[in-house]
């Protein structure tokens, strides 16, 4: 194997204000004269899209930085053999968006190493860090607030007189985390002379690109989530349920901070008629964070400490419920991971 230069972290998720640490591997197959080891750090949103002949474009930058690990003022002369150039830098203490790759910008974080090889190609490297946006739920006004929505429809029918659908869908709030349980209350009275062939729920997620050059400019992507379906309720029936989604931590970042891309999620929920008549349809907004909402910032009751279940009703018998881098040896690196589990979040509050 010929020379290289690696980049190698001591942890594999950050926070803002946090000082990371990590090392450059370099081997080299031979004595070398190399005019420097460089190491470049930008943090940075992006947004792009060509049309036509115009491109527009929009840029939030977070931290953008070029150090020297070695080098930078004379050749210097590294003997053959595999070298270790520790560092550490510190993490902006502002808000830093999450990670997020989108089908027109970005939002990324990026180390690069370049070894300055003079009248030869340069040995390169290149890693993605993995930034952890927290964002407490208790912090957001309305999200603890119950959501209720009943809709009624009356099929038409040239031959027979028909009855109503009531179609309702409630939540007993509308901010959750990743893994944590959505329950999904539905009741459904049908006394119209059709079946309904299925109730489908969706939750999605917009993203809003948001360009400023040559002028603004929006592109939008949606993507689900999650889908699920509900078996037929036929004619002349009543029934109530609820239906459990869940939401991984992959597919929920938190864009707090970024001024060129938004991110915004709603539940979907359809009861699916036979043709010729259109569909009933009910959405929702949601929230995501890292810290769960607890009791305390609810309109809901327990014992338990963190909301995790509740009860579902027919709707006619219920309330709604509701910097710097820095070489050197002997460095400490500090506790790092991602977010907690819902079941670590709960877990921990019903202890403290």
């Amino acid at each position: 194997m010929g020379g290289y230069a690696k980049i190698r972290l001591d942890d594999n998720a950050y926070y803002r204000g946090q000082t990371f640490f990590g090392k450059v591997e370099c081997k080299f197959t031979e004595e070398e004269t190399i005019r420097a080891i460089r190491i470049k750090l930008k943090g940075r949103a992006r947004v792009e899209w060509k049309p036509s002949k115009t491109k527009f474009t929009g840029e939030d930058i977070y931290f953008d930085e070029l150090f020297n690990l070695i080098g930078g003022y004379q050749n210097i002369t590294i003997s053959a053999g595999t070298h270790t150039y520790p560092f550490s830098y510190i993490l902006p203490n502002t808000p830093l968006p999450s990670p997020l790759i989108g089908d027109y910008g970005s939002v990324k974080y990026k180390i690069k190493v370049t070894v300055d090889r003079p009248w030869i190609s340069d040995y390169e490297d290149e890693v993605l860090l993995n930034v952890i946006s927290p964002l407490d739920l208790n912090d957001l006004p309305g999200i603890r607030n119950p959501f209720l929505r009943s809709i009624e429809k009356t099929p038409t029918s040239c031959c027979f007189a028909s009855g109503p659908i009531t179609f309702s869908i409630t939540l007993p709030f509308t901010g959750y985390v990743s893994g944590q349980p959505i329950e999904v209350g539905t009741y459904i009275n049908n006394m119209s002379n059709i079946n309904i062939h299925s109730v489908q729920y969706k939750i999605l997620q917009t993203v809003e690109f948001i360009a400023s050059s040559p002028r603004t400019s929006r592109r939008h992507s949606e993507n689900t989530l999650v889908t699920k379906n509900a078996k037929a309720i036929g004619a002349h029936a009543e029934k109530t349920w609820t239906t459990t989604l869940v939401v991984s931590l992959a597919e929920t970042p938190n864009l707090l901070g970024c001024s060129v891309i938004n991110i915004s999620y709603r539940l979907k929920v359809k009861a699916i008629l036979p043709f010729p008549h259109s569909n009933m349809k009910i959405s929702c907004p949601l929230t995501f964070g890292t810290v769960p909402l607890t009791e305390a910032n609810t309109n809901t009751t327990g014992s338990s400490t963190q909301l995790n279940s509740y009860t579902t009703a027919p709707i006619s018998e219920v309330t709604p419920f509701l910097q710097n881098v820095a070489s050197g040896d002997g460095l400490t690196q500090p506790e790092a991971s991602a977010p907690p589990s819902y079941e670590d979040a709960t877990l921990k509050t019903s202890c403290s």
